[in-house]
């Protein structure tokens, strides 16, 4: 697989902490950061839209609906008003 440049705007903040980073270590470049950010970026992405897909196939499963689900919160709020804010 071949590389391609693309440029990037940092602000000097951000460079400085790339740099130290390199500095004490924990990577050997500038494009070394970028490419570790970018890659931990998409990966916990894919895993967030995986764990979205299993959490929609749950709830089918267990036939919630958004609006039940949304009863529910308010529900729950309520208690927890009722709690702090009453003198029941």
């Amino acid at each position: 697989m071949s590389n391609s440049t693309i440029t990037v705007r940092l602000s000097e903040h951000d460079i400085q902490l790339i740099d130290k980073n390199i500095t004490e270590g924990r990577y050997t470049s500038r494009s070394d950061v970028i490419r570790t950010s970018i890659r931990q970026t998409l990966r916990e992405s894919q895993l967030a839209d995986e764990r979205l897909k299993l959490l929609a196939e749950l709830a089918k499963s267990k036939n919630l609906t958004q609006d039940r689900i949304n009863k529910d919160v308010r529900t729950v709020r309520r208690k927890i008003y009722k709690e702090e804010y009453t003198d029941d």
